[in-house]
């Protein structure tokens, strides 16, 4: 989940420098880093976890109840400022987003240092992007030219699912491995986002900032129709992300 994110940072760094030598000289450009965790799922049950679905009971799993994936994202961010209490955003991010699945197993306890909790078999949906969001910013608290701001946002996402990323559920139970036959995903994303950012206080917290958004998808998540494998398919996805950054 987070292995690939110290390597995409250090791209990022290393564009960064090249964007920044050529945009120093003009004030209104900002450019930084943000990095964080993902929360998201879907808004339907799907494929082998369809309770309407011809082979939920058969494909054995049945039980599993809709959770929610937990994973990182991270890349570049940057700002153009329109006037001082108004700017655009665009970023360019590496996002894991999808879903998950779990049920309760009765023959397994997880035991921790300080109480031993309920095992479960978990399965995933792994669809990571590629994407350019891009948003108009409203700043609510100082202006954005000092240190404290809070700024609201809004704007589109689109997004390319990557090639290599697994047309398959993959799942855990623990240490052990299983997966589940997916519908293929959808090559194209593109999400709605409403987010706010908390900018730090004083000169060196200025260029550190906390950011909260929400996303949910317009487009198909699946491209196989549901008719023709006796299983659902049609969802949308949510997700809940909080990241932190820095301005270079």
């Amino acid at each position: 989940m987070i292995k690939k994110l110290p390597l995409l940072l250090l791209l990022s760094i290393v564009l960064l420098g090249k964007a920044e030598a050529q945009l120093i000289n003009n004030p209104k450009i900002k450019l930084g880093l943000q990095a964080g965790i993902n929360f998201s799922s879907f808004t339907k049950d799907v494929g082998p976890f369809d309770k309407t679905g011809t082979y939920y009971e058969t494909a054995g799993h049945a039980g599993h109840s809709k959770y929610v994936r937990m994973a990182g994202f991270g890349g570049i961010v940057s700002t153009y400022q329109v006037s001082n209490t108004f700017s655009l955003g665009a970023e360019l991010l590496y996002n894991q987003r999808g879903a998950a699945y779990r049920k309760e197993d009765d023959s397994k306890i997880y035991i921790t240092t300080q109480r031993v909790e309920k095992a479960y078999n978990v399965k995933k949906y792994l669809i990571n992007l590629v994407e350019l969001p891009l948003t108009a910013r409203f700043t609510l608290r100082g202006t954005t030219n000092t240190a404290e701001g809070i700024i609201l946002y809004g704007g589109l996402a689109p997004g390319i699912r990557l090639k290599n990323n697994p047309n398959r559920a993959r799942g855990h139970e623990y240490f052990g491995t299983d997966n589940v036959s997916l519908g293929e995903p959808s090559k194209l994303h593109i999400s709605p986002i409403l987010g706010f950012q908390i900018n730090g206080i004083g000169k060196t917290g200025e260029r550190i900032f906390t950011d909260l958004r929400l996303a949910y998808s317009l487009l198909p998540i699946f491209n196989e129709n549901s008719s023709s494998v006796n299983a659902n398919y049609e969802t949308a996805m949510w997700s809940a992300g909080i990241g932190f950054g820095i301005r270079l």
